[in-house]
């Protein structure tokens, strides 16, 4: 990893609630419960409750996070750093309510902890500080409370209104699937009780542009890490892999609008900077879309963007050998090939594909490295050989059948005559 890379990540390092975010990981504010056809790592969004504590998890940019003895910020020291938020900064909040619910009989207060994105400042009508911006899908506003300590959370709005028109309509479908507002500020408390920045929006655009392979290799490169561990680092990857796509270091990125088997407040597109990110995306002219819907309508309906490049591209050789041995060039055309045959499956971002074969031309087509979609395969415990990448590869090419659905008629006979070691790489039929 860059320098550059390191040390931008890793100024984001600040206490936040020990269960939230460190002897509890797999249910942090930022981690997943799907997974990615090609980048499978779990990820969960939902705001997370937790009982006040005097630990902390302490964020370490990609290393992970360390528990430590720092304490937490008290109320009184909220304003402090509301007055240091600038737009664009990622904040943790810890909320609780406002009317005293969340008090226990233990002494302790029930705390919710989420992540916030500043996106304008202001006074409020009382002279107060007010911060802007976005939660969870909502349009909300921060006011510091002055000597009373803490500061009270609003809601002005949905941040995607039912009826708006422009940018959203090149995502067909998605209007449909959009939460009502009594659906997400229900699960919202009001009183902020601390907060912390963690990153901000330039901050991650310089990160990818300083080392684009972390978010180009998925999750489960070798080459990268086999397990992302950091929370910010988790809540931001569909942002980084965006803004790379932007940068002309991706050629397709997959985005999940709607995952029908989670709850209307915890949607992956809600993860930070996602929203703002597709609206950049589309109002630059040198994104498309293809729009992948889930056909398991039963069980896990869902809706994907598919975005592509609209120009010609080319990933960075970066720094050492590894990276220049890995770089690729690509055409518009292709891209916008390679982001229909993913469409064509129904294949969704947050939802693990069906067969190896589907796993296979998905990862491919999002431009992974064949061997870490053999080892993920692989990871899953699925037999394959060497026929299912061959079969993908053709379909990709286009060279192949045109329907992309043909090869997983064969997924199971061609799945029993072997596995990674069966010459998957440079195999002949």
């Amino acid at each position: 990893m860059s320098a550059m890379a390191s040390s931008c990540l890793s100024a984001a390092a600040k206490a936040v609630a020990r269960d939230a975010l460190g002897s509890r990981q797999p249910n942090n504010i930022s981690s997943r419960v799907r997974s990615r056809a090609g980048n499978l790592q779990p990820r969960d969004r939902r705001p997370v409750l937790t009982r006040a504590t005097a630990t902390a998890g302490r964020l370490s940019g990609f290393s992970g996070p360390r528990i430590s003895s720092t304490k937490p910020n008290s109320q009184a020291t909220v304003g402090k750093t509301l007055n240091k938020v600038k737009p664009g900064d990622l904040l943790a909040l810890t909320l609780t309510a406002g009317d005293g619910s969340g008090h226990l009989a233990s002494g302790e207060d029930l705390n919710q902890v989420t992540w916030m994105t500043a996106t304008k400042l202001s006074t409020s009508t009382g002279g107060h500080l007010c911060v802007e911006g976005e939660l969870n899908g909502l349009r909300v506003q921060v006011i510091d409370q002055g000597a009373r300590g803490g500061a009270r959370l609003g809601i002005v709005g949905l941040l995607i209104e039912p009826n708006q028109k422009g940018w959203i309509d090149s995502f067909p479908g998605w209007k449909a699937h959009l939460a009502k507002r009594e659906e997400l500020e229900t699960s919202v408390m009001n009183s902020v009780v601390d907060i912390k920045i963690c990153m901000s929006l330039d901050k991650i655009e310089r990160c990818v542009v300083s080392n684009p392979s972390l978010w180009c290799g998925g999750s489960d490169s070798p080459n990268r890490r086999s397990v992302i561990t950091d929370p910010i680092e988790r809540a931001t990857q569909t942002a980084g892999e965006i803004l790379a796509l932007l940068n002309g270091e991706r050629c397709v990125v997959m985005c999940q609008l709607w995952a029908g088997w989670t709850r209307m407040d915890a949607q992956p597109v809600e993860a930070p900077f996602v929203i703002q990110l597709l609206r950049r995306a589309i109002e630059s002219g040198e994104v498309g879309v293809a729009m992948s819907e889930s056909d398991d309508v039963e069980g896990n309906p869902g809706l994907t963007a598919v975005l592509y490049s609209r120009k010609d591209g080319q990933e960075s050789a970066g720094d050492g050998e590894a990276r220049k041995k890995r770089v690729r060039t690509w055409r518009a055309k292709d891209c916008a090939r390679w982001a229909r045959k993913i469409a064509e499956l129904g294949a969704q971002a947050d939802c693990p594909a069906v067969t190896p074969y589907e796993c296979a031309l998905v990862g491919m087509a999002l431009g992974y490295d064949e061997r870490d979609v053999a080892y993920h395969l692989q990871g899953l415990g699925w037999p394959f050989s060497a026929h299912v990448f061959e079969r993908a590869r053709e379909v990709l090419d286009g060279v192949g059948p045109t329907d992309t659905k043909i090869g997983a008629e064969k997924d199971e006979k061609d799945g029993k005559k072997g596995g990674l070691m069966n010459g998957l790489f440079g195999a002949s039929k």
